[in-house]
């Protein structure tokens, strides 16, 4: 007989500061196809990620401490918090995944519990480069439409309000002159692009979704029609490609339903609930918008026959490439079921037999940065004797008060200002110490009548400065006004 046991090693921590972390293993089942750099939705409610105040172990009341990374424990991925609740412990995030696969589940982690983190969130990051809009619409208390991505393309909200949403809260519409309209600037999107949007109709009526006909006619739009048909338009922004960007979609009143519309230069195809179920073939460059197209979220944007939407709207995103059916069926996996589509581990605590090692500056309230992430001092840590790990000064100088900056001037230790130390077994203190500087302003009045010496510049506290003033021909010198006169010090 042969008994063999198996162990698995244990991934390392991002940083022993943060004092829990769990596991989030997705499943591969839910993963239609290979996809990278995938906004993943974190969606739980767990007593664990409460506020210490509220009975959790999430250090910051804003959830800001909360990060995650990719399996190997240590490298930070970006992510942007949507919603969080220091007294239920819910957490909606959207973490950018390096890669999803269809054969073998995916493992990412959840940390927090570290009260003097900075915000670890980059909402921004969380979205790849091709995502050029993404509307969360809010909370379901507060309506915003704020865009998630880089290209800030905020909405203007024309009578919407806030409801409950598929994901957090949503745009609520009552089918008669409400919508949001999305104003790209100068920005085009043309040629390849996809749509995609959550929506609950109230009613069997045809109601537009989301178009850009606004104020010129011929580009996109998309609506509900008669409880049997998804209906579209897709045009070049002078004349229309197609006027029958259709799909057979039964659906029912007060449901939420997630379509997508991915169109390119020689066709579109359309998904509802994360299956195709429409194609068809074009020629031309189609046009989502620019600047005399406005995207319309509640409406189509023809004057003349708007078509407004009655029920809710969440979670707009454009895109300006076409995506593909395994991004569009993941991500429906993902945002209708999170439940299903991940599972989440038990609580790991941070390895015992650490020792407290604290990072400080003089004066106090600088940023630092320690293993990468930024700190406001002093900060304490619990570490592992014998670990080695990275304190720096990243950014110098530092902004102060009105007039007043610090200046990086070294290390407690004598280290570089980026250097590595080793944990002693024994409590610790390094500290980052900061020259003060003031901004010493000097002119001459009137203007052109003289000359002073120094010019305006920053000077460091303590330091002497000699000033010395010369007239012009045809003025007289008559003395210094200002703060300071003769000898002084700020």
């Amino acid at each position: 007989m042969l008994a063999q046991a198996a162990f698995g090693q244990t991934p390392s921590r991002y940083n022993t500061a943060w004092g829990y972390r769990k596991s989030i293993t997705i499943n591969h089942a839910q993963v239609s196809g290979s996809v990278a750099n995938f906004p993943v939705l974190f969606s739980r409610t767990d007593s664990d990620f409460k506020s210490v105040a509220n009975g959790g172990k999430v250090g910051r009341t804003d959830g800001g401490d909360i990060l995650f990374t990719s399996s190997d424990g240590v490298t930070k991925l970006n992510h942007e918090m949507e919603q969080y609740n220091a007294v239920t412990g819910a957490v909606t995030a959207w973490v950018q995944a390096p890669t999803l696969s269809p054969t073998t589940d995916t493992v990412l982690y959840v940390y927090y519990g570290y009260s003097s983190a900075d915000n670890q969130q980059n909402a921004a990051g969380a979205w790849d480069s091709n995502y050029k809009g993404v509307w969360h619409f809010g909370n379901g208390s507060t309506l915003s439409a704020a865009d998630s991505t880089a290209s800030a393309i905020n909405g203007t909200i024309t009578g919407a309000t806030a409801v409950a949403g598929q994901i957090s809260g949503a745009a609520g519409f009552n089918g008669s002159g409400q919508y949001i309209a999305l104003s790209a600037g100068t920005a085009s999107i043309s040629g390849s692009f996809t749509v995609e949007v959550w929506a609950s109709p109230a009613d069997y009526s045809t109601r537009s979704i989301a178009g850009s006909r606004s104020p010129s006619d011929a580009s996109l739009d998309f609506k509900f029609m008669n409880g049997t048909t998804l209906h579209g338009d897709i045009g070049n922004g002078a004349n229309w490609l197609t006027v029958a960007a259709d799909a057979a979609l039964t659906y029912n009143p007060n449901s939420w339903y997630r379509v997508a519309y991915v169109v390119t230069t020689s066709g579109y195809t359309i998904y509802a609930n994360g299956a195709q179920v429409g194609s068809g073939s074009l020629s031309g460059t189609p046009l989502l918008l620019d600047s005399s197209h406005t995207v319309r979220i509640g409406q189509n944007g023809y004057s003349s026959q708007p078509e407004w939407f009655k029920g809710s709207i969440d979670e707009v995103r454009i895109s300006n490439v076409a995506r593909s059916a395994a991004w569009i069926l993941t991500g429906y996996n993902n945002q209708s079921s999170p439940s299903a589509f991940y599972t989440a581990g038990s609580q790991e605590s941070a390895p015992s037999g650490t020792v407290p090692f604290t990072v400080s500056s003089v004066p106090t309230g600088r940023t630092l940065t320690v293993d990468g992430a930024n700190c406001t001092a002093p900060c304490t840590f619990s570490w592992l004797p014998s670990s080695s790990h990275t304190i720096a000064v990243s950014t110098t100088p530092q902004a102060g008060t009105t007039g007043v900056q610090y200046a990086y001037a070294n290390w407690s230790d004598g280290g570089a200002q980026s250097h590595t130390v080793t944990v002693p077994g024994t409590p610790a203190t390094y500290t980052a110490n900061f020259t003060t500087q003031y901004f010493l302003n000097t002119s001459v009045s009137p203007v052109g009548s003289g000359s002073i010496v120094p010019a305006s510049s920053w000077v460091s506290s303590g330091t002497s400065v000699a000033v010395s003033a010369f007239a012009g021909s045809g003025y007289q010198f008559t003395g210094f006004t200002g703060a300071l006169s003769g000898m002084g010090s700020p």
